[in-house]
């Protein structure tokens, strides 16, 4: 993924202690205004990443509402 140089993105991510969110299935999310193929988004923060231990595994659109410390299950 290319970086989105005029961008500002924040990200939201659940914590361990929130309701009903698992420590190995931490949720995060964020909003950004470029229509990007999801796998292209998870692969461009995985390539960020490296060579942390940490990578995401999953990606997927959601409705706007979404919200990772609140919806996640």
């Amino acid at each position: 993924m290319h970086r989105v140089p005029s961008e500002q993105v924040t990200v939201f991510g659940a914590g361990r202690t929130d309701s009903g969110v698992h420590a190995i299935g931490q949720v995060a999310h964020f909003e950004i205004s470029k229509n990007l193929a999801i796998d292209n988004i998870r692969d461009g923060i995985n390539q960020c990443l490296r060579p942390l231990p940490i990578a995401i595994l999953n990606a997927e659109k959601v409705v706007d509402d979404f919200h990772a410390r609140f919806s996640a299950k």
